[in-house]
């Protein structure tokens, strides 16, 4: 048990949270939810000052200093202890071949996942810098996604950044007060579920049968061996897909949503598609709440209709219409939308994440000794198959999935059907969603 007079604060947990908390009861050994970001950088770096300001944010925000409490207690609640001291780990592998180097870095992100975290006792956010020449390193961040979603890390970046630059032109080093995650909890509270859940009954009224992803095969042993294949669209269909969205006044989020919808009604030879989707919920109530770390996100269920003889324009109009209604409610947890509802089978068996780069590419080029000129991020969350969409100057589209269930094979198809109905719908925004075909002329012959 936690020693009362390091408690600075304590507070329940978000419906997202109590979901990760009970995957990873089920089983701790689990690798759900855990995220392992690497950096790549160029240039010299001074490790005293790295650690310094590590140790800086760790004091700077409470979610970091954060445990999870559940053993003997009615509902578990999160502890924000007053001190936690920052784990840096630090190996210097430039003595090594390439080979040797690259072996070295897998099998310390390997070794590192399989570690996980203890959510009742360990600090859940740690880092380690691998030095593979004078000029080269690998930073490694890990965290559990009970702690925070994606998007923290940039702030966690910039601020880290902030202070490495402050440290090595040794000014003092300013911490501004940022709201704590408990704020969030509390205005959770605050809102009217009993509203939100007949809204969603609402917005989910009639729908029966799961529109899922077609499964493979499922071997008996049910274990999760992870795989992701990512794939580009280019720059001319990435062009050709935001004038699209311009044209139509809607975000591209809902163009991919709408596009994926009727890739699903196509592969269950339905009029309507439910998924889940990432959304973000950081409710404008609380003060300076974008600079706050902490778990603002939940699964929603996304429901795409469409009607006979309806155009594709018609469409997009009403999902981003829907999508505008159902924002006041997406803080209601997944679970408790589904307790609310007759059916039994699950809503959704994988989700869509629409994911907006989460680091200002400014920060890299402060006048810092060095630069970040890759990133790599590895998660897993509790679905078999997860579709990344990542707008950037060639919009990417990345599958995570489950390689027990699905093939590559199966996925690089699947991938050419969501490339065929893109090409459909740009070049005609007002095809009648019936003429969509996801299998195009040359795969046909």
């Amino acid at each position: 048990m936690v020693d009362k007079s390091q408690i600075n604060g304590l507070y329940g947990l978000s419906p997202l949270q109590q979901g990760m908390l009970f995957h990873y009861l089920d089983d701790p050994n689990n690798t759900a939810y855990f995220q392992q970001t690497a950096f790549s950088i160029e240039g010299s770096l001074d490790l005293s000052s790295l650690k310094e300001s590590i140790q800086d944010l760790i004091r700077k925000y409470d979610t970091l200093r954060t445990v999870f409490l559940y053993e003997n207690l009615n509902q578990p609640i999160q502890v924000v202890l007053k001190e936690r001291k920052a784990e840096v780990v630090f190996q210097d592998l430039s003595t090594l071949n390439d080979e040797e180097k690259q072996s070295c870095i897998d099998e310390f992100k390997r070794k590192d996942r399989e570690r996980g975290f203890d959510l009742s006792r360990d600090l859940l956010i740690r880092f380690a810098l691998l030095q593979t020449d004078s000029q080269n390193y690998q930073l490694i961040l890990s965290f559990h996604h009970i702690l925070m979603d994606g998007w923290c890390m940039g702030i966690l970046i910039d601020d880290l950044l902030h202070m490495y630059q402050q440290r090595i032109k040794r000014q003092p080093i300013v911490m501004e007060k940022v709201p704590s995650y408990g704020e969030y909890i509390r205005w959770l509270k605050e809102q009217d579920q009993e509203q939100a859940c007949a809204y969603w009954n609402q917005y989910l009224e009639g729908y029966e049968q799961l529109t899922g992803i077609p499964i493979q095969e499922r071997k008996g042993n049910h274990n999760y061996i992870q795989s992701e294949i990512s794939f580009d669209l280019g720059t001319d269909l990435t062009s050709k897909l935001t004038k699209l969205a311009r044209m139509q006044q809607v975000t591209l989020n809902t163009v991919f949503q709408t596009v994926w919808g009727l890739l699903l009604q196509k592969y269950n030879d339905t009029r309507e598609a439910v998924f889940g989707a990432v959304v973000s919920v950081r409710p404008t109530e609380i003060r300076d709440v974008e600079k706050s770390v902490g778990l603002f996100i939940n699964t929603i269920p996304v429901r795409i209709r469409s009607r006979k003889q309806e155009t594709f324009s018609r469409l997009l109009q009403e999902v981003q219409q829907a999508a505008l209604n159902v924002k006041p409610y997406h803080y209601v947890s997944l679970a408790e939308i589904q307790s609310n509802r007759s059916q039994s089978a699950p809503l959704i068996d994988h989700i869509m994440v629409f994911e907006n780069f989460p680091f200002d590419k400014s920060v890299f080029d402060r006048e810092l000794g060095f630069r970040i000129t890759d990133v790599e991020i590895f998660e897993q969350t509790n679905y078999d198959f997860n579709v990344i969409i990542h707008p950037d100057e060639t919009l990417a589209v990345k599958f995570v999935f489950n390689k027990e269930i699905y093939s590559p094979e199966f996925v690089q198809n699947m991938f050419n059907h969501l490339q065929q109905v893109v090409k459909l719908v740009v070049a005609n925004p007002h095809i009648p969603v019936e003429e969509i075909e996801i299998v195009s002329v040359q795969e046909k012959q």
